[in-house]
């Protein structure tokens, strides 16, 4: 791409890759479309070559459980034979079939992402079902023994908020050297109102992950979706570095956004790969990001108190939760269109 094309945005540099919605778990909370999809992997070859010429440095692949793709050995093969770094994201129940090919490609991993519930055992498989902490600890220690680099992620709700500083120091002894934490984006009006933090509440949990950052060693630190009352762009997506591609094969704007349990909307899917080149693809999806910027900064701008919260704000937006804030919606559905006219969704 040009670098004059988007002025704006920096260019892409980091891939994530949904290879599978299929998971041996059932989190009540999870994101995630809860069916048996995994992305072809001839196409994802072919994705992974374009992004490589593109400038593409680094790829993250997610789930549903990542390492339940037929071809998961395969696909870290190929990542690393492109010369690209890799990481992905795990429950840990499947791990020690993975570590052969992550000690054989040690040189390209970046780091192993645990998914986590809690500090305790107790607290964890409330979550994850029985066995599952024993399963996680179990893969941690793995990673000790053969030197691969590792860190939690915790989605922070009404069960796991206090738990922030408990899980950071867990993690540490168990030599982690990052948390990473996420706000619970609701996939239901239920959960919303079982699990959601109020606005205020999440700015708690950002000052506590500041304090226990500072404390500890490690970093412990929000992914994305933190308070950013800021114009601008809050995130790696909308910044343009980063752009997702899910397990049917299409680009979208964001991994989170990708698909949305219970969604409504589609409007983040911007091309299919099978008959789409990858940098016409990210020209599109940079449109789309220009787009939302400008649409998050009308909101800020209008004083809405939603825009604060970026990853909340896309997921109303782009109607993933439609039974919240109709109003915000439609100031999605009504601003940025002429930046959007030339990303129309596939």
């Amino acid at each position: 791409m040009p670098e004059t094309a988007f002025p704006d945005l920096l260019p892409v540099k980091r891939l994530t890759v949904g290879l599978t919605n299929l998971c041996n778990l059932d989190c009540d909370y999870c994101l995630r479309v809860a069916e048996t999809e995994h992305l072809d992997f001839d196409l994802l070859s072919d994705v992974l070559a374009q992004a490589r010429d593109y400038g593409v440095l680094a790829v993250t692949y997610t789930g549903g459980e990542a390492i339940l793709h037929p071809r998961f050995q395969d696909v870290i093969r190929r990542t690393a034979a492109l010369g690209m770094s890799y990481s992905f994201v795990t429950n840990g129940w499947h791990f020690p079939k993975a570590a052969p090919i992550l000690t054989e490609t040690r040189s390209a991993l970046y780091r192993v992402f645990f998914s986590m519930d809690g500090a305790t055992e107790e607290a964890h498989d409330a979550v994850r079902g029985k066995g599952s902490f024993r399963k996680i600890m179990a893969a941690m220690a793995l990673c000790r023994f053969h030197g691969l680099p590792f860190g939690v992620n915790l989605v922070v709700t009404r069960r796991s908020v206090a738990a922030i500083e408990a899980l950071a120091v867990l993690a540490a002894r168990l030599g982690a050297d990052v948390v990473q934490l996420m706000h619970l984006l609701p996939t239901s009006e239920e959960y919303d109102q079982k699990l959601s933090l109020t606005p205020d509440e999440r700015r708690a949990a950002e000052r506590e992950a500041l304090a226990v950052d500072a404390i500890l060693k490690i970093r412990v630190q929000f992914a994305a979706g933190s308070s950013t009352p800021q114009p601008g762009a809050p995130c790696v997506s909308l910044s343009g570095e980063t752009v997702n591609l899910d397990c049917r094969g299409r680009l979208t704007l964001c991994c989170t956004l990708s698909d949305y349990r219970n969604a409504v909307g589609e409007g983040d899917i911007v091309a299919d790969m099978r008959t789409t080149s990858f940098q016409e693809a990210c020209e599109r999806v940079h449109r789309l990001a220009l787009a939302q910027r400008e649409r998050r900064d009308a909101a800020l701008a209008a004083g809405r108190p939603e825009a604060e919260f970026p990853c909340h704000f896309c997921i109303r937006t782009f109607d993933k939760v439609a039974w919240q804030a109709p109003a915000l919606v439609q100031l999605g559905r009504a601003t940025g269109s002429r930046l959007l006219s030339a990303s129309a969704p596939v």
